[in-house]
Protein backbone atom coordinates (compact mmCIF):
# COMPACT_ATOMS: atom_id res chain seq x y z
CA UNK A 1 0.00 0.00 0.00
CA UNK A 2 1.19 3.67 -0.70
CA UNK A 3 1.56 5.74 2.59
CA UNK A 4 1.42 9.95 2.71
CA UNK A 5 4.83 11.27 1.06
CA UNK A 6 5.02 7.87 -1.23
CA UNK A 7 6.10 5.78 1.12
CA UNK A 8 5.35 2.04 0.23
CA UNK A 9 4.21 -0.15 2.62
CA UNK A 10 5.02 -3.55 1.74
CA UNK A 11 4.68 -6.59 4.30
CA UNK A 12 5.63 -9.96 3.45
CA UNK A 13 3.91 -12.37 5.62
CA UNK A 14 5.60 -15.32 4.93
CA UNK A 15 8.83 -16.97 2.76
CA UNK A 16 6.63 -18.86 0.50
CA UNK A 17 7.21 -20.32 -2.94
CA UNK A 18 6.69 -17.25 -4.81
CA UNK A 19 8.05 -14.71 -2.17
CA UNK A 20 10.36 -13.04 -4.22
CA UNK A 21 8.01 -12.61 -7.43
CA UNK A 22 5.23 -10.98 -4.98
CA UNK A 23 8.31 -8.26 -3.64
CA UNK A 24 9.44 -7.70 -7.06
CA UNK A 25 6.15 -6.58 -7.87
CA UNK A 26 5.22 -4.38 -4.98
CA UNK A 27 8.45 -3.17 -5.59
CA UNK A 28 7.77 -2.34 -9.07
CA UNK A 29 4.47 -0.76 -8.44
CA UNK A 30 5.89 1.62 -5.86
CA UNK A 31 8.20 2.76 -8.15
CA UNK A 32 5.83 3.34 -10.88
CA UNK A 33 3.99 5.21 -7.91
CA UNK A 34 7.17 7.27 -7.33
CA UNK A 35 7.44 6.02 -4.02
CA UNK A 36 10.68 7.65 -2.06
CA UNK A 37 10.90 4.82 0.41
CA UNK A 38 10.08 1.53 1.70
CA UNK A 39 8.59 0.14 5.35
CA UNK A 40 9.63 -3.68 5.19
CA UNK A 41 6.97 -4.95 7.49
CA UNK A 42 7.85 -8.61 8.65
CA UNK A 43 6.07 -9.07 12.31
CA UNK A 44 4.62 -12.24 13.00
CA UNK A 45 6.17 -13.56 9.53
CA UNK A 46 7.63 -17.42 10.66
CA UNK A 47 10.03 -17.81 7.87
CA UNK A 48 9.53 -20.50 5.50
CA UNK A 49 11.97 -20.72 2.31
CA UNK A 50 15.80 -19.67 2.71
CA UNK A 51 15.51 -19.58 -0.85
CA UNK A 52 13.02 -16.96 -1.04
CA UNK A 53 14.78 -15.27 1.74
CA UNK A 54 17.79 -14.52 -0.45
CA UNK A 55 16.00 -13.74 -3.23
CA UNK A 56 14.17 -11.24 -1.25
CA UNK A 57 17.32 -9.91 0.39
CA UNK A 58 18.54 -9.71 -3.18
CA UNK A 59 16.19 -7.01 -3.74
CA UNK A 60 17.80 -4.43 -0.84
CA UNK A 61 21.51 -5.41 -0.74
CA UNK A 62 23.91 -4.54 -3.54
CA UNK A 63 24.92 -8.27 -5.34
CA UNK A 64 27.66 -9.81 -3.94
CA UNK A 65 26.45 -8.90 0.04
CA UNK A 66 26.93 -11.12 2.41
CA UNK A 67 23.41 -12.02 4.09
CA UNK A 68 24.02 -14.39 6.46
CA UNK A 69 26.46 -17.73 7.52
CA UNK A 70 25.96 -20.98 7.89
CA UNK A 71 28.14 -22.90 10.15
CA UNK A 72 28.43 -26.81 9.86
CA UNK A 73 28.53 -29.49 12.62
CA UNK A 74 32.43 -29.49 12.08
CA UNK A 75 32.36 -25.24 12.65
CA UNK A 76 33.50 -24.07 9.36
CA UNK A 77 31.41 -20.88 8.35
CA UNK A 78 29.87 -20.59 4.54
CA UNK A 79 28.88 -17.05 3.50
CA UNK A 80 25.45 -16.97 1.80
CA UNK A 81 25.97 -13.88 -0.81
CA UNK A 82 22.61 -11.91 -2.46
CA UNK A 83 22.56 -12.74 -6.19
CA UNK A 84 21.73 -11.09 -9.46
CA UNK A 85 22.06 -7.82 -10.37
CA UNK A 86 18.95 -6.04 -10.92
CA UNK A 87 17.46 -5.68 -7.09
CA UNK A 88 14.54 -3.40 -7.52
CA UNK A 89 15.68 -1.10 -4.42
CA UNK A 90 19.10 -1.58 -3.32
CA UNK A 91 20.08 2.16 -2.29
CA UNK A 92 16.39 4.16 -1.64
CA UNK A 93 15.60 4.68 1.60
CA UNK A 94 14.82 1.70 3.34
CA UNK A 95 13.00 0.76 7.19
CA UNK A 96 12.44 -2.62 8.36
CA UNK A 97 9.69 -3.50 11.11
CA UNK A 98 10.14 -6.95 13.05
CA UNK A 99 8.69 -8.24 16.41
CA UNK A 100 8.71 -11.69 18.38
CA UNK A 101 7.23 -13.46 16.23
CA UNK A 102 9.41 -12.72 13.31
CA UNK A 103 11.47 -15.81 12.61
CA UNK A 104 14.06 -17.77 10.58
CA UNK A 105 14.24 -16.83 6.94
CA UNK A 106 12.58 -12.95 7.91
CA UNK A 107 15.27 -12.97 10.21
CA UNK A 108 17.70 -13.53 8.10
CA UNK A 109 16.36 -10.98 5.52
CA UNK A 110 16.40 -7.88 8.69
CA UNK A 111 19.65 -9.31 9.94
CA UNK A 112 21.42 -9.22 6.54
CA UNK A 113 20.03 -5.15 6.13
CA UNK A 114 21.10 -4.23 10.21
CA UNK A 115 24.46 -5.59 9.56
CA UNK A 116 25.15 -4.10 6.28
CA UNK A 117 23.56 -0.77 7.12
CA UNK A 118 21.61 -0.89 4.49
CA UNK A 119 18.28 0.13 6.59
CA UNK A 120 17.23 0.72 10.24
CA UNK A 121 14.87 -1.68 12.21
CA UNK A 122 12.07 -0.85 14.86
CA UNK A 123 10.07 -2.46 16.74
CA UNK A 124 10.88 -5.37 19.20
CA UNK A 125 13.57 -8.45 19.32
CA UNK A 126 13.08 -11.10 17.35
CA UNK A 127 12.16 -15.00 17.95
CA UNK A 128 15.71 -16.18 17.73
CA UNK A 129 15.25 -19.24 15.04
CA UNK A 130 19.01 -19.42 14.09
CA UNK A 131 18.90 -22.98 12.47
CA UNK A 132 18.84 -23.72 8.79
CA UNK A 133 15.60 -26.57 8.75
CA UNK A 134 15.04 -29.22 6.03
CA UNK A 135 12.10 -30.69 5.61
CA UNK A 136 10.54 -34.21 5.23
CA UNK A 137 7.62 -35.57 3.89
CA UNK A 138 6.05 -38.19 5.72
CA UNK A 139 4.10 -40.78 4.64
CA UNK A 140 0.82 -39.64 7.03
CA UNK A 141 0.62 -36.32 4.64
CA UNK A 142 2.64 -34.39 7.93
CA UNK A 143 5.87 -33.21 7.70
CA UNK A 144 9.29 -33.06 9.78
CA UNK A 145 11.85 -30.32 9.93
CA UNK A 146 15.57 -31.32 10.85
CA UNK A 147 17.77 -28.72 11.65
CA UNK A 148 21.22 -29.05 9.94
CA UNK A 149 23.08 -26.19 10.27
CA UNK A 150 23.31 -23.28 12.41
CA UNK A 151 22.95 -19.77 10.68
CA UNK A 152 25.01 -16.74 11.65
CA UNK A 153 24.53 -13.32 10.58
CA UNK A 154 25.97 -11.19 8.22
CA UNK A 155 28.46 -9.86 10.80
CA UNK A 156 29.02 -13.78 12.17
CA UNK A 157 26.37 -13.24 15.04
CA UNK A 158 24.70 -16.17 16.81
CA UNK A 159 21.00 -15.81 17.12
CA UNK A 160 19.73 -19.17 18.52
CA UNK A 161 17.29 -18.40 21.46
CA UNK A 162 18.82 -14.53 21.36
CA UNK A 163 17.01 -13.16 18.19
CA UNK A 164 18.00 -9.80 17.06
CA UNK A 165 17.44 -6.50 18.53
CA UNK A 166 15.80 -3.78 16.59
CA UNK A 167 18.04 -0.38 15.81
CA UNK A 168 14.92 1.23 17.66
CA UNK A 169 12.81 -0.34 19.97
CA UNK A 170 9.08 -0.10 19.89
CA UNK A 171 6.05 -2.13 21.76
CA UNK A 172 2.72 -1.88 20.60
CA UNK A 173 0.49 -0.85 23.44
CA UNK A 174 -1.39 -3.70 25.57
CA UNK A 175 -4.64 -4.97 23.27
CA UNK A 176 -3.46 -3.12 19.73
CA UNK A 177 -2.40 -5.25 16.99
CA UNK A 178 -0.40 -4.54 14.05
CA UNK A 179 -2.20 -2.89 11.54
CA UNK A 180 -2.64 -4.51 7.56
CA UNK A 181 -1.70 -3.38 4.13
CA UNK A 182 -4.77 -5.06 3.11
CA UNK A 183 -6.93 -3.53 5.33
CA UNK A 184 -7.07 -0.65 2.93
CA UNK A 185 -8.82 0.08 -0.28
CA UNK A 186 -6.86 0.77 -3.50
CA UNK A 187 -3.58 0.11 -1.77
CA UNK A 188 -3.51 3.49 -0.20
CA UNK A 189 -3.80 5.13 3.39
CA UNK A 190 -4.31 8.88 3.79
CA UNK A 191 -3.45 11.40 5.94
CA UNK A 192 -6.92 10.79 8.26
CA UNK A 193 -5.77 6.81 8.00
CA UNK A 194 -2.72 7.43 9.49
CA UNK A 195 -4.03 10.26 12.28
CA UNK A 196 -6.24 6.78 13.28
CA UNK A 197 -3.34 4.59 13.79
CA UNK A 198 -3.03 2.70 17.16
CA UNK A 199 0.16 0.81 15.16
CA UNK A 200 2.50 2.89 17.25
CA UNK A 201 5.54 0.30 15.48
CA UNK A 202 4.28 1.19 12.18
CA UNK A 203 4.34 4.63 13.50
CA UNK A 204 7.23 5.51 14.38
CA UNK A 205 9.09 3.64 11.49
CA UNK A 206 7.45 5.89 9.24
CA UNK A 207 8.74 8.69 10.94
CA UNK A 208 11.76 7.56 11.18
CA UNK A 209 11.99 7.06 7.49
CA UNK A 210 10.67 10.45 6.98
CA UNK A 211 13.59 11.77 8.93
CA UNK A 212 15.79 9.64 6.36
CA UNK A 213 14.30 11.34 3.67
CA UNK A 214 14.90 14.92 5.13
CA UNK A 215 10.83 15.47 4.56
Amino acid sequence: AMMPNDVLWLRVSQFSAGATEGVVEALQYGKAQGMSGVLLDLRNNPGGLVLEAIGIGSQFLPPGTVLYQEQNADGSVHEVRTIGQEGEWQSGDLVVLINEGSASASEIVSSGIKDNERGTLYGETTFGTGTVLLPFDLSDGSMALLGTKLWLTADGNDIWKRGIAPDVTVSLEPGVSPNLPFEFRDRTITEEDLAAFEDGQLLKAYDGLQQTAGT
